[in-house]
């Protein structure tokens, strides 16, 4: 499991020239979630489907 905090999410907003315009804002908002205190976070397992990544 990982956690975004708001300084992370807008420095890669931010910085979205340097990211493969393959991998839209679509996609990452499809495999988040949101803990019962209103906390984004991920887990590692989806986001390395999302990234193709084999390992």
């Amino acid at each position: 499991m990982f956690f975004f905090s708001e300084e992370e999410i807008s420095r890669s907003t931010s910085n979205s020239s340097n990211i493969n315009s393959s991998y839209t804002e679509t996609i990452f908002e499809s495999i988040k979630h949101i803990n019962e205190y209103e906390q984004e976070f991920g887990y590692a397992r989806e986001l390395q489907t999302v990234l193709k990544y084999t390992k």
